[in-house]
């Protein structure tokens, strides 16, 4: 049996403290480590936070762009229907040397048979008034015309005699709404033509359509 004496504690002290203070280095050696990589954890979810916010404005600025786009569809889906309306409601501008000829159908304008401007015709000209009533320097001339149908019985108990009598009438109405919408009464005139100056042959229902009109021109 091993008898322990105070020599062998000292010899024992002298062998283990190597081994002690060698573990106790070893654990202040990693603290530094362990340091580091929670410093590195922590830069990490920094990086993962950061990228999550990229992505989330990512996804909104999508989103934006998607409404954008469907707000120039519709834009451009009114804009046919507009192109589509005008070219219904059959006018046109030309310029034709020195002067702008507006040309309205007839048939747009008035009821049948008769003078009297339809509800329809009066916004037509009333568009056509506000834009030119906005620059007015020149002398503006109401021109109507006729195809080349006879008077019936009915305008012809209302004093319309001829084909120049309704045109003249008709040029007449057309000056007058254009003066309620501003235009200078001192420059603007109305004439009827009659079914002079056809445009079309009147020998077809299309072609008399066409020629009931009525012109308006700006002198250049």
């Amino acid at each position: 049996m091993l008898k322990i004496t105070p020599r062998l504690c000292l010899i024992a002290g002298l062998v283990l403290s190597p081994l002690l203070l060698a573990g106790h280095a070893s654990q202040s050696a990693d603290d530094p480590q362990q340091t580091q990589n929670q410093q590195l954890l922590t830069n990490n979810q920094q990086l993962l936070t950061h990228n999550q916010q990229l992505l989330t404005q990512s996804q909104k600025l999508q989103t934006e762009n998607q409404q954008l786009q469907t707000e120039n569809q519709q834009l451009q889906t009114e804009n046919q229907q507009l192109q589509q309306k005008v070219a219904a409601q059959q006018q046109h501008i030309a310029r034709l040397q020195g002067s702008i000829a507006y040309t309205v159908n007839s048939d747009l304008l008035f009821k049948p048979g008769s003078w009297q401007m339809t509800k329809e015709g009066e916004n037509v000209i009333a568009g056509l008034s506000k834009r030119l009533a906005a620059n007015q320097q020149n002398k503006l001339v109401v021109n109507g015309y006729t195809d080349g149908t006879p008077i019936g019985p009915e305008l012809q108990r209302q004093g319309i005699t001829t084909n120049q009598d309704l045109s003249q009438k008709r040029a007449e109405a057309v000056m007058q709404h254009m003066i309620s919408q501003g235009v200078s009464k001192d420059m603007i005139e109305a004439k009827g033509w009659g079914d002079a100056n056809p445009v079309a042959p009147n020998d077809t229902q299309e072609g008399r359509a066409m020629n009931r009109r009525v012109e308006v021109t700006v002198s250049g």
